[in-house]
């Protein structure tokens, strides 16, 4: 899960590379429940990003957890 969140992470901010791209790709074909937190984590990027600026992805993540788990996802 560490590592799915920091691949997200990556991707969120622009940072990610075409091995690191491939492999959350596979995480997420792999897992249907990682799926709806990354659908929903891209759909939050939006609302979050006016909190938080781009260098920090670590930050928004942790509040997209909070949330997460406040809607009994994860």
């Amino acid at each position: 899960m560490e590592r799915f969140y920091n691949l997200m992470a990556l991707e969120l901010s622009g940072r990610i590379s075409e091995p690191e791209k491939k492999e959350l790709d596979e995480i997420l074909t792999k897992s249907e429940e990682l799926a709806r937190i990354a659908l929903v984590l891209r759909q939050d990027w939006q609302s979050l990003s006016n909190e938080y600026d781009k260098d920090s992805a670590e930050k928004l993540l942790a509040k997209h957890q909070m949330r997460m788990k406040d809607k009994g996802i994860i």
